[in-house]
């Protein structure tokens, strides 16, 4: 069977509603473990869209996703309403992708292709 699964990795604290860096330590030794666990066992493969901050805070998340075969992808630079590309100029969008792009590209050690804005925020829209 086939199906398409993603995941965001970042900072967001669903407790606080809003971006922790703290979160960063629990995705390193909780959710990242289990996430990768669980699709180790039914044999899924997936793409991790991470943002460039939560890269910067714990680049080792990047190889931890690498190690078990999935797709590494950008997630623009961080989830925050400051940074989404619906509420800055095009120069910052680009400035931003540029950043987080390369951030990734380096702890990933290869070149990147997948993107998704936060909150799929792009154009002046929310989609």
């Amino acid at each position: 069977m086939y199906f398409l699964m993603t995941n965001d990795v970042e900072t967001t604290s669903l407790e606080l509603n809003r971006p922790a860096d703290f979160m960063a330590e629990k995705v390193k030794k909780t959710g990242l473990p289990r996430l990768l666990g669980l699709y180790s066992k039914y044999d899924v493969e997936a793409t991790f869209f991470f943002t460039g901050h939560i890269v910067e805070l714990m680049p080792e998340l990047v190889d931890m996703v690498k190690d078990q075969g999935h797709e590494v992808a950008c997630h623009g630079y961080r989830h925050e309403d400051r940074y989404a590309f619906d509420n800055i100029s095009l120069e910052k969008q680009v400035y931003y992708m540029k950043k987080a792009k390369k951030i990734i590209e380096d702890a990933a050690g290869e070149r990147i292709y997948s993107f998704r804005a936060p909150e799929a925020r792009i154009n002046g829209d929310t989609v």
